[in-house]
């Protein structure tokens, strides 16, 4: 049967549950913000066709094979992007029709600038904005494959076509300084669009500079799972946002979708209810979570899908890819990407785009027009840097597991550096396993034997070095 794919405006059915026999994860609602009837996650790949009449596939669920890992050589316990930035079915089921009535029932605007690594993904000369990301890092969005790929999984955007709008809570009429170019687009090697049922549907994008060289931006990153077995158990309390539309689409009308970013609560369905719901049998690389009660439907495919953790941070657990079923319509499921599966894959990526570019440009570009967090040398030049460590500057100390460089007091060789600057370089790198600071002392720290970045200084004297420049 052929498939059908929805570039932006995709829906998804929204729901609140309001009770029942689960219970979700003891997070305090508060900690969500005002949160009230909505999200924007949207569908995956389909082509355009009149409300109502989109098939998805009609392919039959079998087991998806599992991602082949053996070219990753990663270390499962390090964390990457720390945000301190501030079967019960038949093998044989076939999926649902996606719905395409893109709207949202009773959703309101979230707080402003609460969830600064949201990012809106736009057409360049048509400042139209086709789908949702996250801030991974300072230079790294995490978004849906299908929102660069055609129905068959092959690419059908090029860098230059589009741009990320950063910190922002109304996506349109935004100054030039929200506004950055994409410089490098990797999408999974497996993703095969809808005839494999959009498995490993994720997409990384290196932007041209780091959103921290904008001054007044209001950016920030979200934290990534630890690894494969970070995950966000069944019920618990997730939110998803956007910028869906609001009511229920019109045949033949064309409705703008909101200005504002919306978002609203759900829970995590486990793998049974889900494959229930969305009638298919739910891969391990797929989370969904409940849209059987009230609330609508919406576009914004690549969106975040996100729990918040005690220590208050932000931790993404799925990206918006399609929805079983039609919008408004009791029993369907909205399905993301399983973030926590493609952590190997979200590793690798990055170091492959670490090694994409020399240190050399890398630091030039990232020093233009004045102080810059980053430098990079060779040896053991940091033991001059990371000296003297009973007094004000950078600091150099090891661990049996780990090293780490830190600063104390702002002031480094005559330069402030507040810890607000740097910290973001540290989350570039994916060997920073965890980075802290307050307004006097920053530490990031950085997983033995690899090669790391820090608002001060680097470790390891065999690798590259990448530190504060002066």
């Amino acid at each position: 049967m052929p498939t059908t794919r929805l570039t932006v405006r995709v829906v998804l059915l929204l729901a609140v549950l309001t009770g029942g026999g689960c219970r979700a994860q003891s997070f305090n609602d508060s900690e969500f913000g005002d949160i009230t009837v909505d999200d924007r996650v949207p569908v995956a790949g389909i082509n355009e066709q009149p409300p109502g009449s989109i098939p998805v596939t009609n392919q039959n669920a079998a087991p998806e094979d599992e991602d082949d890992l053996s070219d990753y050589i990663v270390d499962d316990d390090v964390v990457i992007a720390n945000g301190s930035f501030d079967a019960a079915i038949q093998p044989n089921a076939t999926m649902p029709e996606l719905a395409v009535s893109s709207a949202i029932i009773n959703g309101m605007p979230v707080p402003r600038h609460k969830y600064p690594f949201m990012v809106s993904l736009q057409e360049v000369h048509e400042n139209f904005h086709f789908c949702g990301g996250s801030l991974i890092t300072s230079i790294h969005v995490i978004t849906a494959a299908h929102c660069l790929t055609d129905e068959n999984g092959r690419p059908d955007k090029e860098a230059n076509h589009f741009r990320v709008g950063v910190g922002m809570h109304n996506h349109k009429g935004n100054s030039d300084n929200h506004y950055f170019r994409v410089k490098r687009i990797q999408i999974h090697q497996q993703y095969r669009g809808v005839s494999a049922g959009y498995l490993n549907d994720i997409a990384l994008l290196t932007l041209d500079e780091s959103v921290t060289r904008r001054r007044g931006l209001n950016a920030g990153v979200i934290t990534l799972p630890a690894g494969p077995r970070d995950d966000a158990p069944p019920w618990t309390t997730v939110r998803a946002i956007g910028w869906g539309l609001t009511e229920n689409a019109v045949p033949g009308i064309f409705k703008d979708p909101p200005l504002l970013l919306q978002g609203a609560l759900f829970r995590v369905l486990n793998s049974v209810a889900c494959s229930k719901q969305a009638r298919e049998r739910i891969a391990p690389s797929k989370i969904c979570i409940d849209s059987s009660h009230r609330a609508a439907c919406e576009g914004d495919s690549g969106g975040p899908l996100f729990r918040q953790l005690p220590s208050r941070k932000y931790q993404l657990i799925g990206i918006a890819s399609y929805v079983a079923g039609s919008c408004l319509q009791k029993g369907s499921a909205n399905v993301f990407t399983r973030v926590s599966h493609h952590v190997h894959w979200i590793k690798a990526a990055l170091r492959s785009d670490a090694g994409s570019q020399s240190p050399s440009s890398q630091c030039r570009r990232i020093s233009e027009g004045g102080l810059s967090c980053l430098i990079c040398v060779r040896g053991s030049q940091h033991s001059k840097q990371c000296s003297r460590p009973s007094s004000p500057g950078i600091d150099w100390r090891g661990r049996n597991w780990a090293h780490y460089c830190d600063f104390h007091g702002n002031d480094i060789s005559n330069h402030n550096i507040g810890p607000e600057l740097c910290g973001p370089k540290c989350q570039t790198v994916p060997e920073c396993t965890h980075f802290a600071f307050n307004p006097h002392y920053g530490k990031c720290w950085l997983k033995r034997g690899t090669m790391d970045k820090k608002n001060a200084q680097y470790h390891d004297d065999s690798g590259r070095i990448c530190g504060v420049r002066v």
